[in-house]
């Protein structure tokens, strides 16, 4: 099974992205197009996924922060440079029989933990609060996981907070946690290196999905 990979190096705005994915979601479930991991960044930006409350839109447009509504899973969070982004539009039929989100989600976990142990931080999936948590010194959330699933054609992705900024965070209850959970690689002393997390998080996925052949591209076809 063919999986193209996409590693950009320039912040994303969110709309060009998310309008890409769509596309390929489309493509793939006509049979036009291959499988898509896309690594990248966005460039700042607050996004809204299904749980979001109307009080939490409205606390965005009190205080004019740009942002926009989605259809990936979960509530409010923040967007930006430094941050690594993991977009999947993968058919889970490839994955398991029958289809199973529950696992895909527990093998990607894995796959962020290995690469993020790789960085000098431990951490693990937490399935009460979605997401990469740390362990040391205390629970802190480093990695969020928003996802949707079309027919079987899954698709949005993972945030890894590598190097970013997370001043940001601190404007919303992200993911409707405190904000001062939010935590990144660099903030624990690790080392924030986005291309080497890319290179780890590449390497486990393709050991936890074993029958999957990784292309990497350049650009999206």
């Amino acid at each position: 099974m063919f999986v193209e990979v996409v590693v950009s190096r320039k912040p994303f705005s969110y709309g060009t992205s998310y309008e890409a994915m769509l596309r390929r979601v489309d493509g793939l479930m006509h049979g036009h197009v291959k499988q898509l991991i896309w690594l990248l960044e966005h460039k700042s930006i607050y996004t809204c996924g299904v749980s979001t409350t109307q009080l939490e839109t409205e606390q965005l447009k009190a205080l004019n922060l740009n942002f926009i509504h989605t259809e990936r899973g979960g509530k409010v969070t923040y967007h930006g440079p430094g941050q690594r982004i993991i977009y999947f539009v993968i058919d889970l039929k490839n994955i398991s029989t029958p289809p199973d989100i529950k696992l895909f989600v527990k093998r990607l976990s894995e796959c962020v933990i290995s690469a993020l142990e790789g960085l000098g931080i431990e951490s693990y999936y937490n399935k009460n609060e979605i997401g990469i948590w740390t362990k040391n010194p205390s629970p802190y959330k480093i990695a969020s996981i928003g996802l949707k699933v079309k027919k079987t054609v899954v698709y949005h992705g993972i945030a890894v907070n590598i190097l970013n900024d997370l001043t940001p965070f601190k404007l919303i209850n992200p993911c409707g946690l405190n904000p001062d959970y939010i935590t990144s690689v660099k903030n624990l002393g690790g080392n924030a290196d986005i291309a080497l997390f890319d290179d780890l998080f590449l390497y486990f996925f393709k050991k936890n999905f074993h029958h999957i052949d990784l292309q990497k591209q350049n650009q999206l076809s």
